[in-house]
């Protein structure tokens, strides 16, 4: 677990440095949790708690980052989506279905009915997220992650 959550950390800490000298906007988005979701529900938590461990780790240093780079003109943000219909997910349904026997919609219903509003993120509600923290229309957001996962885990 360690050695993939020092992946994930060491892959942020040293590119940051590189991209803020030529950034208006630094942007990044946990996909740990998102992509190891399946791996998680499997029991094998260590490979998980390692990515999302990354991941959250990532983000959280965006706080710091955000004031320390503020003065400067860089925008520092983050988006934390939570499950997502992508072909990724279609395939671990897929092989979920397989293993237990249980079917792909009943498994799809099974997630849905633990996000109150009742249905999977689509990537093109993320892609709007990313253009609009991207855009004009953001530029006093600094500093903040916004959390897209249909309300499974309420912020304030």
């Amino acid at each position: 677990m360690q050695a993939r959550a020092a992946t994930g950390l060491d892959g942020a800490s040293m590119t940051w440095p590189f991209a803020l000298p030529f950034a208006g906007l630094l942007l990044s988005i946990a996909l740990g949790p998102l992509l190891f979701a399946g791996v998680w529900h499997r029991h094998y938590g260590k490979i998980a708690a390692g990515w999302a461990l990354a991941a959250f780790a990532a983000l959280i240093s965006q706080a710091g980052l955000a004031a320390a780079f503020g003065p400067k003109g860089i925008r520092i943000n983050g988006i934390n989506p939570g499950s997502t219909m992508t072909t990724r997910v279609q395939e671990q349904l897929a092989v979920e279905a397989k293993m237990t026997g249980v079917g792909e919609a009943e498994l799809l219903q099974r997630m849905q009915a633990r996000i109150p509003l009742g249905r999977l993120g689509t990537p093109e509600e993320v892609a709007k997220v990313v253009l609009f923290l991207a855009s004009d229309h953001a530029s006093y957001v600094t500093g903040a992650i916004v959390p897209m996962d249909g309300g499974a885990n309420p912020v304030i």
